[in-house]
C-alpha cells in the first residue's frame, strides 16, 4: 500500500464512524416513534421480542449524535457537544445501575411512556454498556503516554457484551442477553451497541489500535 492510499482509507473509516452515528440516531428515532404510535414492530423488530426502553432510544440518540459530532472539522464546538452528550448517556446508564443497587431511586427510565411500559426497564447490561461507551465518546481524543486510546479499550467491552447479547439471541441461550431476574437486553439494542463500539474504533483511526487498520487493506 502506498502513503498516499493511507489517508483516503483513514477518511473513508471516519466516514463509515459517521455513518454509524447517523445509522444509530435513526434506529432510536424510529423506536420513540413506535412508542408514540403503538407499533410493537417499532419498538422491538419482531414481535413477542423485548422492546427497547425509551430511555435506552434517547441515550442512543445522544451516543449516536456524539459519534456523528466528533468527525466533525468545523471547530472546537460540535467536539465539545460530542463529549457532553457522551457524558449524559453515560449518566443515564450510571443513574440506572445506581437504581439497580438500591442508591438512587429516580426510575430515569420510567419517564417516557410510563403507562405504556408494562414493566419494561432499561437492562443492567445495557445500563452499562451506555456508561461504558459514554464515557469513551466523552474522552474519545485522549491518550496515553504509550499513544493508546482508553476509549478503544472501553469500546471493546461494549462490543463484548453487546456480541454476547447477539450470540444469546441467535442461539436461544438467554443468558447471554438477560442475567437473573433482570429485564434483559433488546435484540435491537444489541445490535445498536455493536455498531457502536465499531462506530468508536473508527472514528480515530490513526491512533490506538486502529493505526494497525489501514495494512488490512493491503491484499
Amino acid at each position: 500500500m502506498t502513503d498516499q492510499a493511507i489517508p483516503g482509507i483513514l477518511g473513508l473509516l471516519r466516514g463509515f464512524s459517521r455513518l454509524i452515528g447517523l445509522l444509530i440516531v435513526g434506529i432510536a428515532a424510529l423506536v420513540l416513534g413506535g412508542w408514540v404510535v403503538g407499533n410493537v414492530t417499532l419498538k422491538s423488530v419482531v414481535p413477542g421480542f423485548v422492546a427497547m426502553n425509551p430511555a435506552t432510544a434517547v441515550a442512543f440518540i445522544l451516543t449516536g449524535g456524539a459519534l456523528w459530532l466528533a468527525q466533525s472539522k468545523t471547530g472546537t464546538h460540535p467536539h465539545r457537544f460530542a463529549s457532553w452528550f457522551g457524558l449524559l448517556a453515560a449518566l443515564i446508564g450510571l443513574i440506572k445501575l445506581g437504581e439497580y443497587v438500591q442508591l438512587v431511586d429516580l426510575d430515569i427510565d420510567q419517564w417516557l411512556f410510563r403507562d405504556e411500559l408494562a414493566g419494561n426497564m432499561m437492562a443492567p447490561n445495557t445500563a452499562l454498556n451506555f456508561v461504558l461507551s459514554g464515557l469513551a465518546l466523552c474522552f474519545l481524543d485522549a491518550k496515553t503516554h504509550r499513544g493508546n486510546r482508553p476509549a478503544e479499550t472501553l469500546a471493546l467491552i461494549v462490543a463484548f457484551l453487546s456480541l454476547a447479547a447477539l450470540l444469546g439471541y441467535a442461539f436461544d441461550v438467554q443468558s447471554f442477553y438477560a442475567y437473573g431476574s433482570f429485564f434483559p437486553m433488546a435484540l435491537h439494542t444489541a445490535l445498536a451497541f455493536q455498531l457502536l463500539s465499531w462506530g468508536i474504533f473508527c472514528a480515530r483511526p490513526d491512533s490506538g489500535f486502529m493505526r494497525l487498520a489501514p495494512p488490512w487493506f493491503a491484499a
